[in-house]
């Protein structure tokens, strides 16, 4: 079933799932989580999740990309706060060993939106120290960010 950000209608097929018996999977809570990301709503994403774990399952990149976008999507939070939670859950993910590109690129958006340029390039310098290469949707964040400033070179540092 399709909800979009439709919050409400997802937790009504949430709520007639258990109500019929059938135990949600971890996919169930990733969903539901997204349905509050598309929203904007990062209180209600992470709702989702604390249910997720609740019931046994352990979060994934998937779902730890899901939190970090809805920060990015969330106006309401105040700035620092989106830039701590952002960062607090990506360092979560690297304790739980559970980080990705996906990651990479979820914490280059939020630093992107809130025009963290110092901490895109700590992170860029980071990923090439670990010799890894920029995913194309990083380099494209990266990118924009460096757009932003008059006379940037770092586009050209690619």
């Amino acid at each position: 079933v399709a909800c979009g950000d439709d919050a409400e209608r997802a937790e009504l097929v949430y709520d007639s799932m258990a109500a019929a018996g059938v135990r949600p999977r971890q996919s169930t809570y990733t969903t539901l989580a997204s349905v509050y990301k598309n929203r904007g709503d990062y209180r209600g994403a992470c709702g989702a999740i604390k249910r997720l774990t609740a019931a046994g399952h352990t979060p994934t990149a998937v779902e730890y990309g899901v939190l970090i976008k809805a920060i990015a999507k969330d106006a309401a939070l105040p700035r620092g706060e989106r830039l701590e939670q952002a960062e607090l859950l990506f360092h979560q993910a690297e304790a739980a060993g559970a980080v990705s590109q996906l990651l990479h690129v979820r914490l280059m958006e939020v630093y992107q939106l809130l025009g963290e340029r110092r901490r895109a390039d700590t992170l860029v310098a980071r990923l090439r120290a670990e010799g890894l290469e920029l995913h194309p949707a990083v380099r494209s964040e990266y990118e924009k960010l460096a757009w932003r400033e008059p006379g940037s070179s770092a586009v050209s540092d690619f």
